[in-house]
């Protein structure tokens, strides 16, 4: 998950102020960021943020100049004008040694329009304002504050960098419509309070006081009203836990929407489990950023993550780190943000499970995205380990590699998850380690080739994302799971490092920020009754950990697509409230099972630390992805043994219920809700046990790593599983990494045919490695077209992992593969995609065209559908599919590329499994895909298509075959 965040606006100056004051243009808060700034000087200089000064630091250097001038510079946007401004604020502070040295003068830049000077700075912070009135700037695009140094260096900081316009042009921003989320803030984090502490919401600075006031519960209670007191600050008693919107009315105003606020279960109050499996991606190092995070949040939003996180309950997270950052030179490390938060976080008591993804260009040779040197990543994640040791403990090597974060092979990047793992392993051995998290389902076969290279003696945990519908969860894990009993590794946990949901579609609302969509409210409880749900069906499943993606605010797909518990402005959506309540309830849990209290009512029974049961249950709904559901009743009855139960609902609001004649009656609805006593059930579905993983690798030799770079002669098939060799040999370079401080001696293998160009005996340094051109001729057997090379070998007397490389030749499967062409009818496609489509026939070109158009809010996907006409088309015994296919767009580029082929089982539940493709071009081409680990005999339809970046689209298919083997 990669962004680039806007500067954020208060829609229609959202402030509403006095109309005998000045006005803060409030775009100018944007203006505080050290993102805006670049850097210009006559010497050299660098801006960075001052996190404890809470200020944007210029530092430079004279660098041989001899007028020596420093004015860092920012771009104005379109929608900041300083037209009618009247004064320019800020404050400004310089440190000692450039005090000592003198500084000549000091000036503001506004240009074209102004240049003004103002008092040179000092060690001390001093507020400077610039009259700005009956000058003429509305023609401004640049904003300059800086300083002339006497010396050879010189640091200087700004802060509340404020554009004042007069009360008259202030009267005109009153006359706006006046959001109240942008006009109340709340004295807590988030707007989260916890039970217990009193309530404070209060104006900002400059606003104009409502007449009254109400705050609501989510369910449109009212709980409290009145006058808004004089002081502009109201101080409530706590209401209890729940979610509450906060109104305003008079005045003269046109007071609009609403502030919520949250109240959780004081902390204090119960015992967190910092294994607990209900955890979130709070990926707070790099979305909670200060260049990242814009001008509605006020205060540190480091800080501010963390604290919602111990304010949740959540026992663990999920964190970012960069290689390229935190390693900028080999052997220097500068952890910078990444220590901070790791010290936030571990103070709150609260468990780190962290990624990195990218590796620095020095560390690539022939790869595009993964590192080739795997002696640098060996020490990289060695340090990595030791800095960390104790604050986070587990880690996650690269991200979702199936997908789109890596291009290069699966046999590729076991043998970079192999470097790795045994440099966190030498850092700090009791650290777990993950691979990075693999995310298609169906199972593709780029995870079995994965395996084959013995990866499976590399990791500690295998993690896993889905953004699947959750009625697809228990498949998918035991999918997982038998491919983990495959390969020896059936003991193993399985963390779903990435869960999240599509169910609620784009955001329906503007943002503050431009381009950018926002959640409704509406969305924002589609959202909230996904988490548990979520969360629930993976326990019960056999999933071990589960991590919410995300917790700050995060836009994707042009924008359109929202994620996040928390909006824009830092504030709480009602999901952070269902995630602090399956911690608080269920969090100490043991999970025993699913079961159903009632047709299309589905549960899952926990057992408690004090021997009480609680039964989470929920109504199937349209948005769980559930075929066939019959309608859910409104009430579920259930037997309890004895006493009386408590009954929490979603937000964590608790009553107490009487049973009669050992039943209790429950409402049931699309929102989780918990009941909690001697609950005289047990599960109908238990949690399947885990299976004994493989002692094997504790005999190989794991610290010898081979990894090959591949000629052209060979070419990477699209998903990454294997190599199409046409001729009769390739030409590699086999390299023998030893990640060991001892020399290692011994022989390499070579099975699947015949190779030439290594040694008889082969010795390796520590930390060293070597390398060998070769030569590769496979073996086939008769009529096949499939092989595999296969290295292994034996130092110091012990088997070392293999390194598998699948091959496919297609100048073979030419020759021996059956051919069933499809016909090229356009009446046999359906359209499929996220804009207008329109299908038909192109005589010139003998081929279906399809043509699409996308608005700016549409989703930019093409895939049309293809139903096969069974059993005639039925791809049992299909060794793939080729086509021709040829494209034409106004903007050139694909994102994704993929054939994917659609199955249905006994149920009725679809999947599609994504098969990666070459992108087409302008050109007619020929692509055939693989249909290695797909369910064939289940496949109704296939699609073919992909991303595009352009908005208008027209492309052609022609000869679709299926390839049958022989």
């Amino acid at each position: 998950m990669k962004l680039t965040i806007s500067i954020l606006l208060l829609a229609a100056f959202a402030v509403l102020l006095r109309a005998d004051s000045p006005a803060v243009q409030p775009w100018s808060a944007g203006l505080n960021r050290a993102g805006r700034f670049r850097p210009n000087t006559s010497g050299r200089m660098s801006v960075e943020y001052d996190r404890e000064a809470k200020a944007v630091r210029c530092s430079a250097e004279r660098n041989g100049a001899a007028d020596f001038w420093v004015y860092p510079q920012i771009d104005l946007k379109a929608s900041e004008s300083f037209a009618h401004a009247g004064k320019l604020r800020f404050e400004i502070q310089a440190d000692a040694a450039t005090v000592r040295d003198g500084i000549n003068c000091a000036f503001v830049q506004i240009s074209p329009g102004a240049e003004i000077p103002f008092p040179v700075p000092d060690t001390e912070w001093r507020t400077v304002e610039v009259d700005l009135s009956g000058r003429t700037l509305d023609k401004a695009k640049v904003l300059r504050i800086g300083i002339n140094p006497k010396g050879d260096r010189a640091v200087f900081r700004l802060r509340n960098i404020q554009v004042e316009v007069p009360a008259a042009f202030a009267a005109k921003i009153a006359a706006s419509p006046v959001p109240v989320a942008s006009a109340v803030e709340a004295a807590a984090p988030g707007t989260v309070f916890h039970a217990g502490q009193p309530v404070e919401l209060r104006l900002k600075e400059g606003v104009c006081p409502p007449e009254t006031y109400e705050i609501t519960s989510i369910d449109g209670e009212t709980v409290a009203s009145g006058s808004w007191p004089e002081s502009g600050a109201l101080t409530l008693p706590n209401p209890g836990i729940g979610y509450y919107a906060l109104t305003l009315a008079g005045n003269g105003v046109d007071w609009q929407g609403r502030r919520t606020f949250a109240v959780v279960a004081d902390p204090a109050s119960y015992r967190r489990n910092p294994q607990s499996f209900f955890s979130v991606d709070s990926a707070q190092s790099w979305l909670a950023a200060p260049d990242y995070t814009g001008p509605l949040l006020s205060g540190d939003a480091y800080e501010t993550v963390s604290e919602l996180c111990r304010l949740g309950g959540f026992g663990s997270v999920r964190e970012r780190i960069s290689w390229g950052q935190c390693e900028p030179r080999p052997g220097e490390y500068a952890w910078g943000k990444y220590a901070v938060n790791a010290k936030l976080l571990a103070e709150r008591g609260i468990g780190i499970a962290s990624t990195f993804h990218d590796a620095p260009a020095r560390t690539r040779t022939v790869s595009r995205k993964l590192p080739d040197d795997l002696l640098a990543l060996y020490r990289f994640s060695e340090a990595l380990a030791r800095e960390f040791e104790g604050k986070i403990g587990a880690w996650e090597f690269w991200n979702e590699p199936d997908g789109g974060f890596a291009s290069e092979s699966a046999w590729d990047f076991a043998a970079a998850q192999k470097a790795a793992y045994l440099g966190f392993k030498a850092g700090a051995p009791s650290v777990k380690v993950m691979q990075g998290g693999f995310c298609l389902h169906p199972l593709i076969p780029y995870y079995q080739t994965f395996f084959d290279n013995d990866a499976a003696g590399y990791f500690d945990i295998l993690s896993f994302h889905t953004y699947r519908p959750v009625a697809n969860y228990p498949v998918m894990v035991r999918d997982i799971r038998d491919m983990l009993a495959r390969n020896g590794a059936a003991g193993k946990p399985l963390w779903f490092t990435e869960s999240g949901t599509d169910s609620e579609g784009n955001g329906e609302e503007a943002s503050p920020v431009p381009g950018l969509r926002a959640h409704s409210p509406q969305q924002e409880l589609m959202v909230a009754e996904f988490i548990p749900k979520s969360a629930l069906t993976l326990q019960a499943a056999g999933v071990d950990r589960n991590f919410f993606f995300v917790l700050p605010p995060v836009n994707e797909r042009g924008g359109a697509k929202v994620w996040g518990l928390l909006r824009r402005d830092y504030t709480v959506e009602p999901g952070f409230l269902a995630m602090a309540a399956l911690n608080r309830v269920l969090g100490n849990a043991v999970c025993l099972g699913s079961l159903d209290p009632a047709p299309s009512v589905r549960g899952v029974l926990y057992r408690r630390p004090d021997g009480e049961k609680t039964l989470a249950f929920w109504a199937v709904s349209p948005r769980d992805g559930e075929a066939k559901a019959a309608t859910p009743p409104g009430t579920i009855s259930i037997p309890v043994r004895s006493g009386s139960c408590t009954v929490t609902d979603i937000w964590g609001r608790s009553k107490q219920l009487e049973s009669r004649d050992g039943r209790l009656e429950l409402p049931v609805s699309a929102m989780t809700a918990y009941v909690t006593g001697d609950l005289a059930l047990e599960p109908s579905v238990p949690v399947p046990p885990k299976g004994e993983s493989s002692a094997a690798f504790a005999e190989r030799e794991l610290a010898v790593v081979l990894k090959a770079d591949l000629s052209n002669d060979f070419r990477l098939l699209p998903g990454k599983n294997a190599a199409d060799l046409p001729g009769k040999s390739g030409r590699l370079t086999l390299h023998v990494f030893n990640l060991s401080g001892r020399t290692k001696n011994g022989r390499i293998a070579v099975k699947g045919g015949t190779l030439t160009g290594l040694p008889e005996r082969v010795e390796i340094p520590p930390f060293a490695s070597v390398s060998f051109e070769a030569e590769y001729t496979p073996a086939y057997s008769d009529g096949a077209f499939e092989s595999a090379l296969e290295f292994g070998g034996v130092f110091d007397g012990r088997e070392i992992t293999r390194l598998t490389v699948p091959l496919i030749c297609s100048s073979r499967l030419a020759e021996v593969g059956v051919e069933l062409e499809i016909p090229t009818d356009p009446a046999r496609w359906r359209s499929n995609a996220g804009g207008a489509m329109t299908i038909g026939y192109d005589r010139a070109e003998r081929a279906v065209e399809f043509k699409v158009r996308f608005e700016p809010q549409d989703g930019r996907w093409i895939y049309p559908e293809l139903p096969l006409e069974l059993p005639r088309e039925s791809l049992a015994g299909a060794a793939g599919i080729s086509y021709e296919i040829c494209a034409v767009a106004d903007k050139p580029g694909y994102d994704l590329s993929y054939l994917m082929a659609v199955t249905e089982d006994e149920a009725g539940r679809k999947n599609d499994v994504h098969l990666r493709t070459e992108p087409p071009a302008e050109k007619w081409g020929t692509r055939f895909v693989p249909l290695d680990g797909v369910a064939l005999e289940r496949v109704r339809t296939l699609r073919i298509g992909f991303n595009p970046k352009g908005a208008k689209v027209t492309y052609w298919i022609r000869n679709v075959k299926i390839v049958r083997r022989p």
